[in-house]
């Protein structure tokens, strides 16, 4: 590099045009201060030969991201309809923990400084990554639970309120399914500066929902004790056939 290469040439105070202007081992051995800074040029060839490895590990990790995908099932049973969900992150979490690693080894660097930026962007990826995949999986969850028993028109006679912001989530939700099945690139779908702060919303308002959900349960259990004996999905498909 030829911010090293300046560093050699200001330590033994010779003009610096770049390495392949005119520069000869010879003429830096014989430089005056060339003997006096054997440590220092030391100390340089160690941070440049550092320097190369962190960023042969951003290359690495940056190329091995453009290929990594979202995989999607439809879970859809009625035809002309569909239900996509995320299949597996097994891999993406593979990626995580061993990119993660990596860049945590790389700050810890003392050579770091010069190309910290670099290295504190992928960790931010990284981080940010995770971040959405653990909210994304639970706003799944939820919404899987939830689109089951929302789509009975009993519960939503009985649950208009609820009904309305489930529909809401749900739309929203169906619309980032089709479009990262159109575009599954991981590191492309994250670029979405909303998509956290989207996810932290279905969250909420499926929570609620829920919520909403459990108390209207609740009434009817206590209208009828006996349905304090059944689980939900067994007081709910009693409810939806009553």
């Amino acid at each position: 590099e030829d911010n090293h290469w300046g560093k050699v040439f200001q330590t033994i105070k010779l003009s610096f045009e770049g390495p392949a202007k005119s520069v000869t081992l010879e003429k830096i051995i014989n430089a005056p201060e060339t003997l006096d800074a054997i440590d220092d040029i030391e100390n340089i060839l160690a941070e440049a030969t550092a320097q190369k490895k962190i960023l042969t590990d951003i290359e690495n990790i940056d190329n091995q991201w453009k290929e990594i995908e979202f995989q999607l099932v439809d879970q859809s049973k009625v035809k002309g309809e569909t239900k996509l969900i995320i299949a597996t992150v097994e891999e993406i979490y593979q990626k995580l923990d061993e990119h993660s690693n990596i860049i945590q080894g790389d700050l810890a660097s003392r050579h770091i400084k010069d190309i910290r930026k670099q290295v504190v962007e992928w960790d931010d990826k990284l981080n940010s990554i995770s971040s959405i995949i653990e909210e994304w999986l639970f706003v799944q969850k939820q919404w899987i639970y939830l689109e089951n028993i929302f789509s009975a028109e009993d519960i939503q006679k009985q649950l208009p309120g609820p009904t309305k912001d489930f529909k809401a989530v749900n739309k929203s939700f169906k619309d980032l399914m089709k479009k990262t099945k159109d575009h599954p690139c991981v590191i492309e779908v994250v670029k979405d500066e909303k998509l956290l702060s989207n996810l932290q919303s279905y969250h909420n308002k499926l929570e609620n929902v829920q919520k909403c959900l459990e108390d209207y349960l609740q009434t009817k259990r206590k209208a009828f004790p006996r349905f304090y004996f059944l689980s939900n999905d067994e007081l709910l498909k009693i409810l939806s056939n009553t």
